[in-house]
């Protein structure tokens, strides 16, 4: 008993007899670990899935929520729609999913139903028995979808006023993702010309994974592609300036043009590309009418650079408070590309600190205002009518404010406007929505 102890506690006490005893620990530890970081990448687990009624709180505040009038699908993004039908589970048509890309990132998925009746305490079907199904249904179909580096999002349809209005509306799984590709740009800018068609392929593929990288799945819903279908309808626009906002909110909205840009260059007028950021980091108490910078240009035909430059500005700041500098950016613009015979600008809703700079454009200002849901910001409308210009959104386009005389009306997204003489421009007939910023103070003189 002695001799056989003694042997044990050599091997224990040797180099290779702590292998013999730890490794198998080790390995068991390491798969331990490795489940259970497995098992962190789940978005939802077994037994919420299991039993959604007693958790509801806590499975609801697993997605963001979004509120629509009806679920529209946008052709310009990459997407799967997997169809449920109303008040059901089973995926109607699960051939769809994988998509045909062999490398793809999911980036979100949003589950869409109908808000009817609009409190959800009187819904006849159980919400969150309904929610889990479909998502045990998708994971079945696929689990990993079940991960909680995808964003995912609740949309609710409010434009349905009876249980056949809402039976007719579009409920499922809408599924967006980005193609992986390999990189296969030119390491050098080159400018192409009206005919490189492989370059210009390329160069979409390049603002595509730069769109993957760099444009989280927030604001990429929160936008639309109201710049790419305005361009879409103006192919007649030639040798055309483009000035972005390239401020956070925008950037899923101002890429829109390089895409359409690349995908139409033997018809696009696009000759220039400027960006801008309302100064970047600099501090808002330092910012100057007129000399805030912040402003980047590039032509068109270079898209390699033009993706560089897009880091580039993102990596210098996103702009600080809301008002921007937009007055400052095509006054630069025009100079850096004098040759340029219209200006179009991509803008949002934000306050131009600048405005009253606006009688030194030279140029027309046609302007694409883009995420103008809940009203208009007036000066962009007076940018347009004092430059000569005109003003579009992602269903109208209003381009003849030149004659415009006291009491002219024009409708724009539905809200009404009205010229006044005395002030030299355009303001809502019965007072300004709420949620339009109040930008008064840039239109005076300091």
């Amino acid at each position: 008993m002695k001799l056989i102890t003694l042997a044990i506690l050599r091997n224990f006490v040797s180099p290779m007899g702590y292998l013999k005893i730890l490794l198998p620990f080790a390995l068991a530890l390491m798969l331990s670990l490795n489940l259970d970081a497995q098992q962190t990448q789940k978005k939802f687990s077994k037994e919420m899935l299991d039993d959604p009624v007693s958790v509801g709180q806590q499975f609801e505040r697993k997605f963001n929520l979004m509120t629509v009038s009806k679920f529209v699908t946008d052709s310009f993004l990459n997407f799967v729609l997997l169809e449920n039908g109303y008040s059901k589970s089973r995926i109607i048509n699960p051939s769809v999913w994988p998509p045909k890309e062999k490398k793809y990132k999911v980036v979100e998925i949003q589950v869409i139903y109908s808000q009817y009746p609009r409190n959800k305490d009187f819904w006849l079907t159980n919400y969150h028995r309904l929610l889990a199904d479909r998502l045990k249904e998708l994971f079945a179909l696929d689990s990993s979808l079940n991960d909680k580096s995808i964003e995912w999002t609740m949309v609710l349809q409010t434009d349905c006023k009876s249980e056949s209005e809402a039976e007719k509306m579009r409920h499922g799984i809408a599924i967006y993702y980005a193609p992986i590709v390999e990189d296969t740009f030119p390491p050098k800018p080159i400018l192409f010309n009206s005919s490189d068609s492989i370059n210009y392929s390329k160069g979409y593929v390049e603002l595509k994974r730069f769109d993957k990288e760099n444009i989280f799945a927030k604001e990429r819903r929160e936008s639309d592609s109201t710049a790419y279908k305005v361009l879409d309808r103006h192919k007649e626009w030639q040798n055309s300036l483009v000035v972005c906002d390239w401020t956070a909110s925008m950037y899923a909205y101002s890429l829109y043009v390089s895409m359409w840009h690349c995908l139409n260059y033997k018809k696009s007028g696009i000759k220039y590309i400027s960006l801008f950021n309302d100064g970047g980091n600099s501090p808002d108490f330092l910012k100057k009418t007129g000399k805030v910078d912040g402003v980047y240009f590039c032509h068109s035909n270079d898209i390699h650079h033009l993706v560089k430059l897009y880091k580039d500005v993102i990596n210098n700041g996103n702009g600080g408070a809301e008002p921007e500098n937009d007055v400052e950016a095509i006054l630069r613009s025009i100079k850096h590309f004098p040759a340029a015979r219209e200006v179009v600008l991509i803008a949002d809703n934000s306050c131009i600190r600048d405005f009253t700079l606006l009688g030194k454009i030279s140029k027309p200002v046609k302007v694409i205002l883009v995420g103008a849901r809940d009203g208009i910001n007036s000066q962009y409308i007076n940018l347009a009518y004092r430059t000569g210009g005109s003003i579009h959104t992602i269903e109208q386009d209003i381009e003849d404010l030149k004659g415009s005389e006291n009491g002219t009306e024009i409708k724009l997204q539905g809200f009404d406007f009205i010229f006044d003489s005395g002030k030299n421009g355009y303001d809502y007939k019965s007072g300004k929505p709420e949620g339009i910023p109040d930008c008064s103070e840039f239109n005076k003189s300091k």
